[in-house]
């Protein structure tokens, strides 16, 4: 029998993960052409904007944030020592 596969299966192999941390007061912008699917708040507070998007969103730690198809993030640390994980395609 034929296995055949969707489209969702096939992008979570082209998934790359970044994990880094920010300081307090400092800022994290997305790249062009750069589609994120989520943010995870390992540690700390982030601030988090998004083009197209009419709310600001603050992640804790422990929260993810589900981005929109398309936009520019930014990100600022409201911690010390904030630590994100940032999972795309």
């Amino acid at each position: 029998m034929l296995n055949l596969i969707d489209d969702r299966q096939i992008s979570k192999w082209h998934m790359e993960t970044d994990q880094f941390g920010l300081k307090k007061d400092e800022l994290w912008k997305s790249p062009d052409k750069f589609h994120l699917l989520s943010i995870n708040c390992k540690q700390g507070t982030v601030w988090i904007t998004q083009t197209g998007d009419e709310e600001d969103h603050l992640l804790e730690s422990g929260e993810v944030f589900e981005t929109l198809e398309e936009g520019l993030v930014v990100m600022q640390s409201l911690s010390d020592n904030a630590c994100v994980e940032i999972l795309r395609n």
